[in-house]
């Protein structure tokens, strides 16, 4: 399993963003006296060193290329609705862990 030789290229080119930006955010820190940009810097870096990480390599396809749909859509849902339901997250939890505890339990045979 090859991947494409492009993609291999802005993967490398991804880890390099990457660590330019990690390696210049902490320059900031210790020598610079701007802490917004190396906090930007930082962040930006981590968020390309996870990218970097779910690309495809030569051995392996993307992170994403087995996954369902479905878990992607189902959160999107819960993070809409969040406001909505967090008045009544309490009690749902509450009648959720009720539910787990009384549910029948399966009991081994000897």
């Amino acid at each position: 399993m090859s991947a494409d030789p492009e993609m291999i290229r802005k993967r490398q080119l991804v880890g390099l963003l990457s660590l330019a930006g990690l390696l210049a955010g902490v320059l900031l820190l210790v020598f610079g006296s701007s802490d917004a940009l190396a906090s930007a810097l930082l962040r930006g870096g981590v968020l390309l060193g996870t990218l970097w990480l779910a690309l495809p390599t030569a051995r392996r396809p993307a992170a994403w290329s087995r996954t369902a749909l479905w878990p992607f859509a189902l959160i999107i849902i819960i993070v809409a609705l969040f406001p909505r339901i967090r008045p009544i997250l309490p009690v749902l939890l509450i009648g959720f862990l009720i539910g787990w505890i009384v549910r029948p339990r399966r009991h081994s045979e000897p």
